[in-house]
């Protein structure tokens, strides 16, 4: 009896121990595929996007803040994936442009991995700080309420140029 009860607890203790290594080994391996963006204000340049992580930031949305005050979040712009090391200059904040505050929200790949979409993140960037936090820290636009980055440098561009 003693060895049968040796026997089922070593093999619970090895379940477990394999169990708990999958989801360690599962979970270093999503941190090292995650998607990092940063605002950076590169001098005679204007605001840039940068993907500081290991995979590519999919369905992005950036918005601003006008004053650190306010609540709400203005000009929802689609941008296109940034790759891992890869950057997209903001080219729609042209100079003049009221920005106290940044926030992206984005998607990683690792969904394709599953049925489930990939997971969210949110990038703000306020008093010259930045932070990076799982899950939607932004309203839910939809595609209707927000604008494609080409569209709004076009108009940014047409505001600047005299007619």
């Amino acid at each position: 009896m003693l060895e049968i009860t040796l026997s089922v607890a070593a093999f619970a203790i090895s379940a477990l121990t394999l169990g708990s290594s999958f989801r360690v080994w599962q979970l270093g391996d999503r941190r090292s595929r995650i998607p990092v963006l940063v605002f950076l204000l590169v001098p005679d340049r204007g605001w840039t996007l940068r993907n500081v992580g290991n995979g590519p930031a999919l369905n992005i949305v950036v918005a601003r803040k006008a004053s650190h005050t306010d609540s709400s979040w203005l000009d929802p712009t689609r941008v296109p994936p940034i790759a891992r090391d890869g950057e997209l200059h903001l080219a729609w904040l042209v100079p003049g442009t009221d920005v106290d505050a940044l926030g992206a929200t984005y998607q990683d790949f690792l969904g394709a991995d599953t049925s489930r979409p990939g997971r969210t993140y949110t990038a703000i960037c306020e008093y010259s700080l930045n932070s990076v936090r799982p899950g939607r820290r932004l309203p839910n636009w939809s595609a209707e309420q927000t604008e494609p980055d080409w569209i709004r440098l076009r108009r940014a561009r047409q505001e600047i140029e005299p007619a």
